[in-house]
């Protein structure tokens, strides 16, 4: 790889990395009607080996009926704590009411009981 080609592949992946930080902090609205808590399950390096690990994305219906990608994170765990995070994670960017969680009735999303955003 010539050094030039390099350079330019670090200013991508940096690129790249100041877009995810800025997704994954990014203001949200005050209120969604409805959310939906979804984990998907993929293979991922961690420590030098491959497991499968929980992404959970939440999507939103904001007041106007537009349909938003809130969060796409990783989790090692489906418990109440990882949910429990989450939910302070979109807390922390805004969100205030939710009127409707819909999921996969996960244990450790019922026993969360969405406590962190009312």
């Amino acid at each position: 790889m010539s050094p030039s080609l390099l350079v330019k592949s670090c200013e991508i992946t940096k690129d790249l990395s100041d877009q995810v930080e800025w997704f994954r902090t990014r203001p949200l609205e005050k209120e969604y009607p409805v959310i939906w808590v979804d984990p998907l399950y993929e293979k991922v390096r961690c420590e030098r080996h491959v497991i499968s690990m929980a992404i959970a994305v939440v999507q939103g219906i904001t007041n106007e009926g537009n349909r938003e990608i809130l969060a796409v994170e990783p989790m090692f765990a489906e418990s109440e704590d990882t949910y429990t995070h989450l939910f302070e994670q979109l807390k922390s960017r805004g969100v205030e009411t939710v009127w409707l969680c819909a999921s996969s009735a996960h244990s450790g999303l019922e026993k969360c009981h969405f406590r962190n955003v009312s």
